[in-house]
C-alpha cells in the first residue's frame, strides 16, 4: 500500500506478524530495507504463540525518497535455541510513499505458471512461486502470464521478457499500460519444449511515465518461475549441505569458514545450510551431526529451491574433535530417497602454554557423487618447555675423590646389571 507525502515527512509504518502454526514461533524478528538506501530497524517480536495469533508493532520513519518503498521481512525459529528456521508464506510485504505533487506511483509484480496445451488462460488460476507440470522434450505447453499494479498511478511500456535454462529465449510479452483500474490482466504464449526438465523464469518492467526514458516503475515480486519436468522418470530428489565454522557464542553464520583458528576454552558456532537443490519437494529432511546437541537436526520439510541455516554452539575443550562432520539425508514427496552429502569444518585448538597444531591428511574422496573433499585426520604436535638440571651439590673437601668414588660405583651397579640380564638370557635359553 501506499500514501502521499513528500521527502522530509514523517509517516508511520505499521507491522502485523501472524504465526498462523501449531506450534509457538520463536526469535521473531522483522527487518525492514529502504529502496532509498536507508537501512529500517529490526523490529524484535521475541515469541509469537499459536495463542497470540497476530501482534504488530510500528515505526516512524522520516522519508528520504518519494517515492520511496519499504519491505519488511519476517523471520523466526521452531525453538528458543534457534537451531531451525520456521517457515511460513508471506514472509515479506511492501509499503511506500509516494510524491503528493505527482498521481501517485505504480507498483507491478508478475505470476508466471505453466498448463497443458490449449489451456485458455483466462479461465484458469495463477500459481505464484515455482510450478511444473510433466512433459517431455518436444511437447507444447502454454505459459500463462499475470502483470499486476497494485500501486496509485499507472504503469507504462509494461513488458515481460523470458528466459529458459535451455538456452532458448522465450518471447518478450508487451503489456502496454497496466492501470490502477485494470489491476491484473494476463497474456500467454505456446513453448515446445527443448529440455527435460527446463525452467522459465518472467521479469516484468516498466516506467513511471509515458516516455520509455522515464524512471523504472518499482515493485515486488517483479520475477517468476515455472517449468517442466521429464514424464519417463521420476522428479530426481537432490539435496546440498554447506558447513560453516564461526567463533562463538551465537556467531553470525554469514562470516562462517572451513577452517578456524581458536584457544581451548573459547566456543565456536557451528553453521549449517541445507537447499533443495532438485525439481521435487523434500520431506524428512535432517542432518546427522556427532557434536550437535542432539545428535540430530530435523528440518522436515524443504520446497524446491529453498534453503534452511542450522546453527549450534560448542564450548571446545581439549577433547573436542577437531573435525565435525555433518550428513543430510532426505525423501522427495515422490518417496525417492535423495542421495545423502556429507560436508564438514575443521578447528585447530592451542592454548598459551601447550600449542596444538593441525595438519590435514588427505583420503579418498567420500562415497556420494559430485563430491570431491579431504577428511582430515588430526595430527597433534605437542610443545613443552625445557629446562637444565641443577649441578649436583659437592660436599666436604676432598670433592675430586668423592666425583670418583660416585663414578666407580655407577660403573658396577651398571655391570650388575648388565651382568643380572646376560644370566637372565641364559637361563631363558636353558
Amino acid at each position: 500500500d501506499v500514501i502521499p507525502a513528500a521527502v522530509g515527512t514523517d509517516v508511520v509504518y505499521c507491522v502485523w506478524v501472524t504465526n498462523s502454526g501449531t506450534a509457538d514461533a520463536y526469535n521473531v524478528t522483522v527487518a525492514d530495507a529502504f529502496d532509498s538506501g536507508v537501512a529500517g530497524p529490526t523490529l524484535d517480536f521475541g515469541t509469537v504463540s499459536v495463542a497470540a495469533g497476530t501482534v504488530v508493532q510500528q515505526f516512524t520513519h522520516t522519508t528520504d525518497a518519494s517515492p520511496e518503498i519499504n519491505t519488511a521481512t519476517v523471520t523466526g525459529t521452531n525453538d528458543p535455541e534457534g537451531t531451525t528456521t520456521a517457515t511460513g508464506s508471506g514472509t515479506s510485504d511492501t509499503a511506500g510513499v509516494n510524491d503528493p505533487t505527482s498521481d501517485g506511483a505504480p507498483i507491478i509484480s508478475v505470476v508466471k505458471s505453466v498448463f497443458a496445451a490449449g489451456t485458455d488462460c483466462a479461465t484458469v488460476d495463477p500459481v505464484a512461486g515455482f510450478d511444473s507440470i510433466e512433459a517431455a522434450v518436444g511437447t507444447n505447453v502454454v505459459y500463462c502470464v499475470w502483470v499486476t499494479n497494485s500501486g496509485t498511478a499507472d504503469a507504462y511500456n509494461v513488458t515481460v521478457a523470458d528466459a529458459f535454462n535451455s538456452g532458448v529465449a522465450g518471447p518478450t510479452l508487451d503489456f502496454g499500460t497496466v492501470s490502477v483500474a485494470s489491476g491484473t490482466v494476463v497474456q500467454q504464449f505456446t513453448h515446445t519444449t527443448v529440455a527435460s526438465p527446463e525452467t522459465n523464469t518472467a521479469t516484468v518492467t516498466g516506467t513511471t511515465e509515458t516516455d520509455p526514458n522515464s524512471p523504472q516503475a518499482t515493485g515486488s515480486n517483479t520475477t517468476d518461475t515455472a517449468g517442466v519436468t521429464n514424464p519417463g522418470s521420476p522428479a530426481v530428489p537432490q539435496v546440498s549441505i554447506d558447513k560453516m565454522v564461526v567463533a562463538g557464542p551465537n556467531g553470525s553464520c554469514d562470516n562462517g569458514t572451513t577452517t578456524l583458528s581458536i584457544v581451548v576454552g573459547s566456543t565456536v558456532t557451528y553453521c549449517i545450510n541445507v537447499t533443495n537443490t532438485g525439481d521435487v519437494d523434500l520431506v524428512n529432511v535432517s542432518v546427522a551431526d556427532a557434536q550437535a546437541p542432539t545428535g540430530t537436526l530435523t528440518i522436515g520439510n524443504l520446497a524446491v529451491g529453498e534453503s534452511r541455516m542450522l546453527r549450534y554452539d560448542v564450548a571446545v575443550s581439549a577433547s573436542t574433535p577437531r573435525n565435525n562432520v555433518a550428513t543430510v539425508s532426505a525423501t522427495g514427496s515422490n518417496d525417492v530417497a535423495a542421495t545423502p552429502q556429507t560436508d564438514d569444518t575443521l578447528i585447530s585448538v592451542s592454548s598459551a602454554s601447550n600449542p596444538t597444531t593441525y595438519t590435514p591428511n588427505t583420503v579418498a574422496a567420500l562415497p556420494y557423487p559430485n563430491i570431491t573433499r579431504s577428511n582430515p585426520a588430526p595430527t597433534t604436535t605437542f610443545t613443552r618447555p625445557t629446562t637444565s638440571a641443577p649441578p649436583l651439590a659437592v660436599t666436604g673437601s676432598n670433592s675430586d675423590t668423592t666425583v670418583a668414588a660416585a663414578l666407580g660405583l655407577m660403573f658396577v651397579g651398571g655391570a650388575a646389571v648388565l651382568v643380572g640380564r646376560a644370566r637372565r638370557k641364559d637361563h631363558e635359553d636353558n
